[in-house]
């Protein structure tokens, strides 16, 4: 299964899935970093970082084999989902 938000208000979806669903929400502004940094925690990658109109993107896998796409929008700051 593969979820994807698209936010129009970062702060409150935060709060949201932060304090009301118990997620951790991370959010970064530096694509390069964060893969920088994933890759550090041994954390698999599907596929290579790529670009689209809206942004920069890469796809990580969580155990059980599930994309999990992250992506630094144009403009605008990235949040993990």
């Amino acid at each position: 299964m593969n979820i994807e938000y698209l936010l129009d208000d970062v702060e409150s979806a935060a709060q949201f899935y932060g304090s009301k669903l118990g997620f951790q929400v991370v959010r970064n502004s530096d694509l390069e970093a964060t893969i920088s940094l994933l890759r550090n925690k041994a954390v698999k990658f599907r596929g290579e970082r790529f670009e689209s109109p809206a942004g920069k993107h890469i796809l990580v896998e969580d155990p059980s084999g599930n994309l999990i796409e992250i992506v630094e929008f144009r403009g605008q700051q990235q949040v993990t989902h």
